[in-house]
């Protein structure tokens, strides 16, 4: 049976909208979140410390804000700015349970970036298990590709539809590796 790695932090709440002076919902940083545990992921840090902190994660989400208009701009500007390059594109295509119980069973050392209109979430492999990073839920170990199946057709599936989701396989970039992980010895 899986287990919870750590819980969500995700931060939303509430604001003030300066124009109408009214509150509003703010959004959260999904989509910064889980580039910045999918670059912890992919460097090979150990479950517990790929948390992603607020302050980078804001800073990237700033970027997805900015770079959010189709594929080609997330990886051409959105990745590298969180420190990625797109390994593979399109991972799959299709539509539902089948394709939601399909995306990762093939890949160990695996790490994948997964929008969905709305949200995004990190999935990896490692180590012959499965890790669904939600930011709104935290992370999640799960122990075999059948519990792994059972997980995203229960809470994923039903945002597969035709075009409104980006499956995309990523991997810290070696050109900017420098940044995040110091030179041995030092």
């Amino acid at each position: 049976m899986g287990r919870q790695i750590y819980p969500s932090s995700n931060p939303t709440g509430f604001g003030i909208n300066r124009d109408t002076d009214k509150l509003v919902v703010t959004p959260g940083i999904c989509a910064g979140m889980t580039a910045v545990w999918c670059l912890k992921m992919g460097i090979g840090l150990k479950l517990e410390s790929t948390a992603p902190g607020v302050a980078d994660a804001t800073a990237i989400q700033f970027s997805y804000e900015l770079y959010n208009k189709n594929l080609a701009y997330l990886t051409e500007n959105f990745l590298p700015n969180a420190r990625l390059r797109l390994v593979e594109t399109n991972v799959w295509k299709g539509t539902g349970r089948s394709t939601a119980a399909s995306v990762i069973q093939n890949g160990n050392g695996k790490v994948y970036f997964w929008g969905y209109t709305g949200h995004a979430i990190g999935v990896a492999r490692r180590d012959d298990k499965y890790y669904v990073f939600d930011p709104d839920r935290g992370l999640e170990e799960l122990l075999s590709t059948t519990e792994f199946k059972q997980h995203i057709e229960k809470d994923y599936a039903k945002y597969i539809k035709d075009d409104g989701w980006t499956l995309v396989q990523v991997e810290p970039d070696p050109k900017q590796l420098h940044l995040v992980v110091p030179p041995k010895g030092k």
